[in-house]
């Protein structure tokens, strides 16, 4: 019955003393669903033993409730009444949501849709309500994975009673172990206030790819930047030999980035689509045997390094770890070269220690993303003693402006060619406790070293913006300001910090240093690039399974349906019965023909008569062919 629940209740009350009648109370724990009362009784009939036994029971039939109840126990006695609240909550009384139909709809192996050892795998499903009378308004489900969470999922939409939710972005990430031969995950629901878990498990095939699989192709830029587009080899049987050309574009400057995959030796398009990274979650699409991987590395700053000292270019034996990629000395709060005189590093003000980089990470805080798509995935640098003609304009209180030694520049997608460099116009902010920018009594919110006042930049748009019109109109006697709506905002709250500042008088880095800032590279429209793929080499794909086996049911122990995976090495006749511990056969549950390969059956916890079996240890046993196989099940009301 889909719309009803069965309540059987046992109590033993054999410890209280004339006990003249009990009585369960139930009792919702969320909404206002109505409450309902079940009698007990010791009279020898419901299930009871011998009247009079002290064993009390109670039974009822009641319409499913969509939200947990909780009981209270209410026992009359000679002495009088007593009440055990909170007795049991938590209660389900409506049919458990249904996982069901899992199957691969991405891997980035063997394009097989089995699950390969060494995969990942996105793995899709269906979920069923098997509740007649209500719906589900909230499920939120979590897939874990050797004890780690992998993946959370958010239902968006309500299931109706009976019905059920196909969605291909409603899936689970799973990764095969190259030495197991299957996999175990858990997937953690809450739905309507109710909590459950269920294990899944999955058989692993066996596979030994060729030596090239995850090998990087080799990326042909026709234009675009180096090293973004990463083509990695997925399954090598699936190569073609093909030359292949990635494109990326707008069809008008308000449109969102597509991306094309084109096949230009048979002169194919393989997939036209947004470029968006939130529907991959680093999960690429896979075409011929290629991973297509274009990666958002986000928005913002990627690295803020230190690139020369006042002797000059850094020394590859000054670059550190984190610097390295960036042929520099990582300054962002960490420590200039140990050469220099005076020790300092990059921060940002005006924000707490918990989150101190929040305004440099990006170029605009109002608009990040649309300033660094602006950028055209420039880099800048903050250089130290370039020329005299260095200000620094107090352009939020019209204080005035500054000649400080640093200038900031755009260099371009090319930082060793000064022909694409542009200089921005530069400003500040004082805070309240400085009276110039580098006064140094403004502490730095992250770690308390002494920090200058707060640097800005805007980027010009065209020579009315330029760095000569902003200095000739700031130096002037009469102030327009022109040059702000042929300007835009860049960089913002750079503070510099000098370290040991409570033993030695702080100052700004030495005339000659230059601080470069590395911007997280994006995909542009515009930019191609062409591929020229391998051809396919075999692999060694394991023929198993090798004999008929029972993997583990799931779940185990259950209360309602149990699914029993099994293996079958040829094609054949298969059965599996249910037995229990003392060996009685109690149900047949399969007995047909079976092709090669894996394969599962649910069972109910009925027997062969349809009656629902009482808790206990029962023993699924398979046969085929002469061999045989068991597993122990656990059934629990």
């Amino acid at each position: 019955d889909r719309n009803n629940t069965t309540l059987k209740i046992y109590l033993d009350l054999s410890d209280f003393i004339s006990v003249e009648s009990a009585n369960f109370k139930f009792v919702p724990e969320y909404g206002n669903e109505s409450s309902f009362d079940m009698e007990f009784n010791d009279d020898g009939t419901d299930g009871d033993s011998l009247a009079g036994d002290g064993l009390w029971t109670a039974s009822k039939i009641i319409a499913n409730r969509k939200y947990p109840f909780k009981a209270d126990l209410i026992i009359q006695t000679d002495d009088g009444e007593e009440i055990f609240e909170n007795i049991s909550n938590n209660l389900r009384l409506r049919p458990s949501p249904k996982i069901t139909d899992f199957h691969i709809i991405w891997e980035n192996g063997r394009q097989d849709r089995r699950l390969n050892s060494g995969e990942r795998a996105r793995l899709a499903f269906t979920i069923k309500n098997p509740d007649g009378l209500n719906w589900i308004s909230s499920l939120t489900l979590r897939s874990i994975q050797s004890g780690s969470l992998n993946r959370e999922l958010q239902l968006n939409t309500y299931i109706p009673p009976l019905g059920r939710v196909e969605n291909p972005d409603f899936y689970v990430l799973i990764d095969a172990s190259v030495q197991s031969d299957s996999i175990y995950f858990m997937l953690s629901m809450d739905y309507d206030q109710h909590h459950m878990n269920i294990i899944h498990s999955m058989p692993i095939t066996p596979w030994v790819p060729a030596e090239i699989k995850n090998d990087t192709l080799q990326v042909e830029v026709i234009n675009g930047l180096n090293d973004m587009l990463l083509p990695v080899i997925a399954d090598p049987t699936q190569l073609t030999g093909h030359i292949y050309k990635v494109s990326f574009y707008r069809s008008s400057p308000d449109d969102s980035l597509f991306w094309q995959l084109s096949d230009k030796t048979t002169n194919t398009i393989m997939f036209d689509e947004p470029w968006n990274l939130q529907q991959f979650y680093n999960e690429y699409p896979i075409v011929d045997g290629i991973e297509w991987r274009a990666p958002n590395t986000g928005y913002g700053i990627e690295a803020v390094v230190q690139v020369a000292d006042a002797n000059g270019p850094l020394p590859d034996n000054y670059w550190d770890s984190k610097g390295q990629p960036f042929q520099g000395n990582n300054v962002w709060h960490s420590t200039s070269v140990a050469t220099d005189s005076i020790l300092f590093y990059l921060s940002s003000g005006g924000v707490n220690a918990e989150n101190p980089d929040i305004y440099l990470a990006g170029f605009n805080a109002n608009n990040q993303q649309d300033t660094i798509f602006q950028y055209n995935n420039h880099d800048f640098e903050i250089r130290f003693g370039y020329d005299d003609d260095t200000i620094l304009y107090d352009w939020f209180e019209n204080h005035g402006y500054e000649q400080q030694p640093i200038s900031v520049w755009d260099i371009g997608l090319t930082k060793d060619d000064p022909s694409d460099d542009l200089r921005m116009l530069t400003g500040m902010y004082l805070p309240d406790t400085m009276n110039s920018f580098t006064g140094f009594s403004y502490n730095d919110p992250w770690i308390p070293y002494n920090a200058s006042g707060w640097l800005y930049a805007r980027r010009p748009l065209d020579d009315q913006g330029n760095y000569n019109a902003f200095y000739q109109d700031i130096t002037s006697d009469i102030l327009t300001k022109d040059w702000w709506d042929h300007s835009e905002p860049a960089l913002q709250r750079i503070i510099f910090c000098h370290y040991y500042s409570y033993y030695s008088y702080p100052k700004l880095p030495q005339n000659g240093t230059i601080i470069r800032l590395i911007t997280r590279k994006h995909f542009l429209d515009g930019y191609e690039y062409t591929i020229q793929s391998p051809s396919a080499e075999p692999d060694q794909l394991y023929d198993y399974p090798r004999k008929y086996k029972l993997l583990p049911n799931y779940p185990n122990p259950f209360n309602a349906t149990t699914r029993i995976p099994f293996e079958v090495p040829k094609s054949g006749k298969v059965n599996i019965t249910i037995y229990n511990i003392l060996g009685q056969k109690i149900v047949t549950i399969l007995d047909r023909e079976f092709t090669k390969g894996w394969h599962s059956i649910d069972w109910d916890g009925r027997n062969q008569s349809g009656r629902e079996l009482s808790s206990g240890l029962y023993i699924a046993v398979l046969s085929g062919s002469g061999q045989t196989a068991s597993r122990k099940l656990l059934l629990l009301k």
